[in-house]
C-alpha cells in the first residue's frame, strides 16, 4: 500500500491508488477538507487506479471544496476516466483547466 505524501495544501498521491488504499487516502483528503483550504491534488506519481480514486475526487468535488488537480493526469488515470466516461462529461473537475 501506498500512503499518500501531504504538504500543508498539497497531496501527492503516488503507487496503487485502487480499493485498497483508498481509505487511508480518504481520511486524509477528510482532514484537509475541514481545514477548509483549497487543496491542490497531484497524481502524477500513480501507477495503477481504478474507479475508487475517482469516485473519492468527485465525492470532494460534490462537497464544495477548493480543490485543484494538477494536470496532465498519468496514463493509468486517464484509461479509469476514459472506460467510466467522465473524461467526456466536460465541466466538472475533471476538465482541463479546472
Amino acid at each position: 500500500m501506498t500512503e499518500p505524501r501531504s504538504a500543508a495544501d498539497r497531496i501527492e498521491l503516488t503507487g496503487a491508488i485502487t480499493i485498497r488504499e483508498i481509505e487511508a487516502i480518504r481520511r486524509d483528503l477528510l482532514a484537509r477538507l475541514e481545514a477548509k483550504t483549497p487543496l491542490e491534488i497531484d497524481m502524477s506519481g500513480v501507477t495503477e487506479a481504478d474507479i475508487s480514486l475517482i469516485q473519492l475526487i468527485l465525492a470532494a468535488e460534490k462537497s464544495g471544496a477548493a480543490i485543484h488537480l494538477v494536470q496532465p493526469y498519468p496514463e493509468v488515470v486517464q484509461q479509469v476516466l476514459a472506460r467510466s466516461g467522465i473524461d467526456a462529461a466536460g465541466a466538472t473537475i475533471w476538465a482541463p483547466g479546472h
